[in-house]
C-alpha cells in the first residue's frame, strides 16, 4: 500500500499590527500611521520642530564646556580628525547641538547596521545645520557596557562562493557577566581579522590597515571607536563610550529628574505603550 503524499506546507503570517495586548505607540509603529507624530514631543522630522528643540535646548543647558571637554578627549583616543575635533569649540561656548545614535560595542563593529546608523546620524546633522544654520554635531555612543558577549563576538562577511561566513573573537579570558567593551583586544583579535582578510579578496590594503590598527591593543570598545573615527571621523563623526564617568557625573542631575518623576512617568507609560 502506497502511502498518499503529503499535501505542501502552506505559509501562514499574521501582521504585526493583529497581536493582542499593545498599545497605541506599537500599532502607529507598525502600521505606518501618519498621525503617529504624537508618540514625540516634537516632530522629528520637522526642521522647525528641530530648531525649537535646539534653540531650548542651548538656552538651557549647563555643562555644554564639561562636554565637549570629554568628547574631545574621546575623540583623541580614537583617532577622530583634528578638523572634526576643532568644531567642539561651538559646543563648548554653547552655539551647537548633537545628534546622537549608538549601538552596542561588537566584534569588528558588530551587524552592517551599525555603520549605516552611524552614516546616516552624519547625513542628518549635515542636512538640519544647512536649515537651522547652526552647527550641528553628529555623535556615535559606543554601548561598551553590555554583558552578552555570545551577542557580540561573532562578525558575518560574505564568502566569494555567495555564502556567509564567519569569524569569532575569542577573549584571552571569558569573565562572567563582564561589560564587553572591557575585553581586551591584541592578538586574540587579530588572528580571526587575518583569517577574514585572507579569505575576503577584495578587501583594500587601506582597509586593512584601519582593522589592524584598530584590534591591535586596547578594548572592544576603544577599537570600535577607532573604525568609525577612520571611516566617518573626516565627515564629522565624534564617538564616546558610555561608561565614561564624566558623562555619568554630568547626566546625575537628569537622572535624578526622572527618578522624582517615576510614578508620573509609570502612568504614561502604562497608558500608551
Amino acid at each position: 500500500m502506497e502511502l498518499a503524499a503529503p499535501p505542501p506546507l502552506t505559509r501562514v503570517s499574521l501582521s504585526f499590527d493583529k497581536l493582542p495586548g499593545f498599545g497605541p505607540a506599537w500599532q502607529a509603529v507598525v502600521r505606518e500611521l501618519p498621525d503617529a507624530e504624537w508618540l514625540y514631543a516634537r516632530s522629528p522630522a520637522n526642521p522647525e520642530a528641530c530648531k525649537a528643540a535646539a534653540d531650548e535646548r542651548l538656552k538651557n543647558f549647563p555643562f555644554y564646556k564639561e562636554l565637549a571637554e570629554i568628547l574631545k578627549s574621546e575623540g583623541k583616543l580614537y583617532g577622530v580628525p583634528e578638523e572634526t575635533l576643532a568644531r567642539l569649540n561651538h559646543l563648548a561656548n554653547g552655539k551647537a547641538v548633537m545628534v546622537v545614535t549608538g549601538q552596542q560595542v561588537g566584534y569588528l563593529g558588530g551587524p552592517l547596521f551599525t555603520f549605516l546608523k552611524a552614516y546616516h546620524t552624519v547625513r542628518l546633522a549635515r542636512a538640519l545645520e544647512a536649515t537651522m544654520k547652526l552647527p550641528v554635531l553628529p555623535l556615535f555612543w559606543l554601548e561598551g557596557e553590555d554583558h552578552d558577549l555570545a551577542e557580540i563576538r561573532t562578525s558575518h562577511y560574505p564568502k566569494a562562493d555567495g555564502t556567509i561566513g564567519a569569524v569569532e573573537f575569542a577573549p584571552i579570558k571569558e569573565i562572567a557577566n563582564q561589560e564587553v567593551g572591557r575585553y581586551a583586544v591584541g592578538e586574540n583579535a587579530l588572528a580571526p581579522l587575518h583569517e577574514l582578510i585572507s579569505q575576503w579578496e577584495n578587501v583594500s590594503g587601506e582597509a586593512a590597515e584601519v582593522l589592524e590598527h584598530a584590534y591591535s591593543d586596547g578594548d572592544l570598545s576603544t577599537a570600535m571607536g577607532r573604525l568609525l573615527a577612520a571611516t566617518l571621523g573626516p565627515r564629522g563623526l565624534l564617538a564616546c563610550e558610555g561608561r565614561h564617568e564624566g558623562l555619568k557625573k554630568l547626566s546625575a542631575p537628569l537622572w535624578e529628574q526622572v527618578i522624582d518623576s517615576r510614578e508620573e512617568l509609570r502612568d504614561v507609560f502604562r497608558k500608551t505603550f
